[in-house]
């Protein structure tokens, strides 16, 4: 159902999709209060309808910042998660519930753009995996009226914006104007540079350590948190992620995607 910004890899970036996937998003929803339907969206088949009460402002606002922070998501019936090797939808298709294990997602901020008594547009920032269509209808059951999601926007990925971004048309004829090297694509991490004797080792995906690197990130890695690797020349070699389970005590990068 979302619109809005996608990603396009191509070449040895599409070595980084697993990469990408797991950015944090930020989305603008629009949420109709007093339908719900069967897959929490303007797409299904409606299953109830009410009239909402009236509330002002700051009691939609008191009741969205109710989700920021970590939640337990129920992921929907309609959706590609697998079930014994099945996707949910294959099952809702022949009306059967399975229960799944609530996911564990991230709420970081809830705004209301706007509101009336049967709609309201949010803007709202989460992690990867977050169905916002669980946000619609959980805020449904709480106010009692039921609601679904009737409009999705994806207006950012990490540190990519759906204002830099060009249209379907434009890349068809320019594309090679706007593609973004790996190394800009993954400005937001830290890099290590790689001693010359231990290049080869790299590329053939060896873990890496203070004593093979030529420098260290000065402030303290974090658990799991991704780093490129360079040469002594700037080239970049690979992505690895940091591991304190390994050896605990000492940082060891290991690898995580290798570009050479």
């Amino acid at each position: 159902m979302a619109q809005g910004l996608i990603i396009i890899l191509i070449n040895r970036a599409t070595k980084l999709s697993q990469f990408f996937l797991t950015m944090d998003k930020e989305y603008r929803a629009t949420i109709k209060l007093g339908i719900e339907t069967d897959t929490w969206d303007n797409e299904g088949r409606v299953v109830s309808r009410s009239t909402p009460a009236i509330y002002k402002q700051k009691e939609f606002e008191r009741m969205l910042e109710s989700y920021v922070g970590t939640n337990y998501q129920e992921p929907p019936m309609y959706s590609a998660i697998k079930y014994k090797g099945r996707p949910l939808y294959s099952y809702a298709r022949k009306g059967k519930k399975i229960e799944i294990k609530r996911r564990k997602i991230n709420i970081y901020s809830m705004k209301l753009l706007d509101y009336s008594q049967d709609k309201l547009t949010v803007n709202m920032v989460c992690s990867s995996g977050t169905y916002v269509r669980w946000v619609a209808h959980h805020l449904g059951k709480k106010l009692g009226c039921g609601a679904m999601l009737s409009g999705l926007v994806r207006t950012r990925i990490g540190n990519f914006n759906l204002s830099d971004a060009s249209g379907v048309d434009y890349l068809e004829n320019k594309l090679p104007d706007r593609l973004i090297g790996i190394d800009s694509a993954l400005a937001g991490c830290r890099e290590v540079a790689v001693k010359k004797e231990f290049k080869n080792q790299i590329i053939n995906g060896r873990w890496l350590d203070r004593e093979r690197a030529e420098g260290w990130p000065g402030r303290g890695l974090e658990p799991d948190e991704m780093v490129k690797i360079k040469d002594g020349r700037g080239h970049l070699l690979a992505v690895y992620k940091v591991d304190k389970q390994y050896q605990p005590g000492k940082e060891w990068l290991r690898p995580m995607v290798i570009l050479n």
